[in-house]
């Protein structure tokens, strides 16, 4: 897909070490997608953004609650967590979209990087 769309990087790499792929994007953008399975998504994908995403840009963050470290509070719990953390890390959520039907145990949380 990225051959046919010139705007579009793909990273197959590890996604916590942005120095290692970090120069394939040479400037700040304005929309960051990250789907990752592992544990830390959340952290990942506010640092993936703090370092590659203009401010006022558009994050899209696919969370698998799997990946996490279940606390026993159940889904929503985790979710509502990852939204109150995105919060506090300088973003406004403007969406979460539960993605059952398509991915189960899935939101996708739509953000814009505060100005």
């Amino acid at each position: 897909m990225a051959t046919s769309r010139p705007g579009l990087v793909p990273v197959l790499g590890d996604a916590r070490k942005h120095a290692a792929w970090g120069v394939l994007l040479p400037r700040k953008v304005n929309w960051l997608f990250q789907d990752v399975a592992q544990a830390g998504q959340v952290d990942i994908f506010i640092a993936a953004c703090r370092r590659f995403l203009n401010l006022g840009g558009t994050g899209l963050l696919s969370l698998k609650a799997a990946s996490e470290r279940w606390t026993g509070e159940g889904e929503a719990a985790l979710f509502d967590k990852v939204e109150q953390k995105l919060l506090a890390s300088g973003f406004d959520v403007e969406e979460c979209i539960e993605l059952t039907g398509y991915e189960d145990n899935h939101v996708l949380f739509h953000v814009t990087r505060k100005e």
